[in-house]
């Protein structure tokens, strides 16, 4: 029942995450029309500054809230208290970084650049707190439909200023708008009247430690590169670098993230009983791999057409970046619930662990890879990251929860299996979509190989669940719970299910 209810709660916070990051990814290809590669890395710049500033002052306050066994007023009004602080900081420290990265990088326009992006951390600091009894209820229905809208009017606002301005004030605005519409909508959800308290401080502040230290080195980890190639490489080769990127990670992470937001109430309820927590990690595992690694073997399949209908022939440098980038998501599905069993477990300090090695390997390997092989060297050396990565992961579960690494590894065969073979597949179908010039056939090239090679994928995995006897697995899982909204479909109709 559990299962199936975090699944149903996952599932519409997978679509809502998913169509909020491809207005995201539509918004970037529609405004990269009107930008050029340098524009976008100066973007890159700005917003990378702001994460790193916002990792430094990240407190989990939700997580902490979630894992608490029950909420005291004061509890919610610690949490108010201490975001609306953060984002007071946050905004102060990217505003006062915004004339020294302009010295740094000899471009006036981070300036007022960084100064209006540095509106977003204040505004996202003083959304409503009550919005965590949803979380706690495993219900993301309030939290989709905030996040939808909110992306619908940066999407608006961001295409209105494309087209008047054609700067990159637009993907600017792209960041700007969704908290000030997301904010005001959260007290429509959830009512909340401000009150400022720290009574609360210690006990959310002794998990948040050692979570706040790992999220500022992952965050540090991923986009501290971006500064040494932006530098070193110029603004346009680290647009080719961000654009590649984003493209690579926007639909899996849309689509695992929820999922394992999800999984984290599931996982803390279990902590008491090995056995279920093992076989509830395994289930969640499971899913992800099965949704999420299709995507990211098609995305490296298809770099090259998909960003040449995208985004024109000016990115085509971001093709080769793409093609590298989508196989390392691909490869992290099979441990992304890590972070829901690490967090629900309260073991934060694995993480920490975790991401410092991977800050002292990744960032001299980018540097030493930039410096030496230009920009597909900094693309090649997160491809090798991603692979430590992905075993120090499967460590962590091994050691928290005694699941072994082979076992998790076994766990994923025919999701990997049928991936291999959706892969096949879009190699035999390429020679059938080329021959023809123009957007058109290239448009109606790649939607060929796509819609191919995910037929293949679904068709794959469905023969080798039943060649396999059948299995408890996604397959099943999803069997039974489309059977039990159909049952309950026909019980609110007053017609039998089919």
């Amino acid at each position: 029942m559990l299962a199936r209810r975090v699944f149903l709660a996952s599932a519409l916070l997978s679509f809502g995450r998913l169509f909020a990051r491809m207005l995201d990814l539509v918004a970037a290809l529609v405004v990269a029309r009107f930008l050029s590669p340098a524009d976008f890395g100066l973007v890159t710049l700005a917003t990378a500054s702001l994460m790193i500033l916002r990792a430094i002052t990240e407190l989990p306050i939700s997580e902490a809230l979630q894992r608490s066994e029950e909420l005291s007023p004061a509890d919610i009004d610690t949490a108010f208290t201490l975001s609306a602080l953060r984002g007071l900081l946050v905004t102060l420290l990217v505003a006062a970084a915004a004339w020294p990265m302009a010295a740094l990088y000899d471009d006036s326009r981070l300036v007022p650049l960084m100064l209006a992006l540095s509106a977003a951390p204040l505004a996202m600091g003083l959304r409503s707190p009550a919005l965590v009894h949803f979380a706690r209820a495993v219900n993301f229905a309030p939290t989709t439909v905030i996040d939808v809208i909110a992306k619908i009017g940066a999407f608006a606002a961001a295409l209105a200023v494309a087209i008047v301005t054609r700067s990159y004030w637009a993907l600017a605005i792209s960041l700007i708008v969704p908290p000030l519409i997301s904010t005001p909508a959260s007290y429509l959800a959830a009512p909340y009247r401000p009150r400022f308290s720290l009574a609360s401080t210690r006990a959310i502040v002794s998990f948040a430690g050692w979570v706040t230290l790992a999220r500022f080195i992952t965050t540090a980890n991923g986009e501290a590169d971006r500064f040494f190639i932006g530098g070193v490489l110029g603004k346009a080769a680290l647009g080719f670098f961000a654009m590649g990127r984003s493209v690579a990670t926007t639909a899996s992470w849309a689509v695992g993230t929820p999922l394992m937001q999800a999984m984290m109430p599931g996982f803390a309820r279990l902590q008491g009983d090995p056995g279920r927590l093992r076989q509830a990690y395994l289930k969640g595992q499971g899913m992800l791999v099965a949704a999420v690694m299709p995507l990211g073997v098609a995305l490296g399949m298809l770099a090259e057409p998909m960003v040449a209908v995208a985004l024109g022939s000016q990115w085509a440098e971001a093709a080769p970046v793409l093609a590298v980038f989508a196989p390392v998501g691909a490869l992290a599905t099979v441990t992304m619930p890590v972070h829901a069993l690490v967090l629900a477990l309260g073991r934060p300090r694995q993480l920490l662990m975790r991401d410092v090695a991977m800050f002292v390997l990744g960032i001299p390997a980018v540097v030493i890879g930039a410096w030496s092989f230009g920009l597909m060297g900094a693309a090649y050396a997160r491809l090798l990251t991603g692979i430590v990565l992905t075993f120090l992961n499967l460590a962590i579960v091994d050691k928290l929860i005694g699941l072994g690494v082979a076992r998790q590894i076994a766990n994923c065969w025919r999701s990997a299996l049928s991936a291999g073979i959706m892969a096949a597949v879009i190699l035999l179908l390429g020679p059938m979509a080329r021959g023809g010039q123009g957007t058109l056939h290239q448009a109606l090239s790649l939607l060929l190989l796509a819609s191919g090679g995910m037929a293949a994928y679904v068709a794959a995995h469905a023969l080798l669940w039943l060649a396999s006897g059948r299995p408890h697995g996604p397959e099943r899982f999803l069997g039974e719970s489309a059977r039990h909204v159909l049952a309950r479909l026909g019980r609110k109709s007053g017609k039998p299910a089919t």
